[in-house]
């Protein structure tokens, strides 16, 4: 696992120099020069990846990285990646590939619609477990407070696992001294239960945040209602830490 990382870190890395960075989502830059196109990039390091309420790492950590090149005309395209565990001997990394379009409505209203790719470059073709979705994303700026809701959508998830229905909704409190607070709840409506190896559920996590000289630190509490039985331990109540840096 420690080699694998420390590769994933190195490809992601050396990814600006061929490309001319808890996925799509949050503040991305707006460039105010002659050139229309920002590119904007973030490291993350987890100790646990945490992915719709379960662990995606077998309770272990992960680095990820995002990179997002953004057109002014509100326009994106990306690659995000993470190191992985489903403890099934399959692939240890996720790379995924998006495009969207985010558009500022404004009075504190914006929009957000995007179509996502997600690959696992070394499992074996058999196990289907590459698939699409999309996304689309309303959200609120109340000053005091940041609240997002968004719905997913795929025609055949995870495994081959078939139609799949994914509701969130999020909000963000900012808090003095560079601290702030945030939650989520979400469902998850799967349609091949067994294939996907869990069964419809819901999905909570609270936590808070720390900005401290330019990196992200964020400690969140997860649970899902999931019967404990069905996913062994990954899907339980469990802390999780994170530090982030966006450059």
């Amino acid at each position: 696992m420690k080699k694998q990382t420390l590769a994933l870190v190195t490809l992601l890395i050396a990814a600006p120099a061929f490309a001319g960075e808890q996925k799509p989502g949050g503040d991305r830059p707006v460039h105010e020069g002659d050139i229309p196109v920002t590119f904007s990039s973030t490291l993350t390091y987890v100790s646990d990846f945490v992915d719709r309420g379960q662990s995606a790492s077998d309770e272990h950590s992960a680095v990820q990285a995002e990179f997002v090149l953004t057109h002014d005309s509100g326009i994106y395209v990306g690659t995000w990646a993470s190191g992985i565990d489903f403890n099934d001997n399959q692939s240890k990394i996720e790379v995924d590939y998006f495009v969207g379009y985010e558009h500022d409505l404004g009075d504190g209203w914006s929009y957000d619609v995007n179509a996502m790719r997600y690959t696992y470059p070394d499992a074996d073709e058999t196990v289907r477990y590459d698939f699409y979705e999309l996304t689309g994303g309303l959200t609120y700026d109340f000053d005091v407070a940041v609240v997002n809701t968004y719905f997913s959508y795929s025609p055949d998830e995870f495994g081959d696992s078939g139609e799949f229905y994914y509701y969130n909704l999020n909000a963000d409190v900012p808090l003095p001294h560079d601290f702030s607070i945030g939650g989520e709840v979400a469902y998850s409506d799967i349609n091949d239960e067994v294939r996907f190896a869990s069964p419809d559920y819901t999905h909570w996590r609270l936590g808070v945040g720390y900005h401290w000289r330019g990196n992200d630190l964020r400690l969140d509490y997860h649970d899902t209602d999931v019967n404990k039985g069905l996913c062994a331990d990954l899907c339980g109540p469990r802390f999780a830490f994170s530090v982030a840096r966006s450059f």
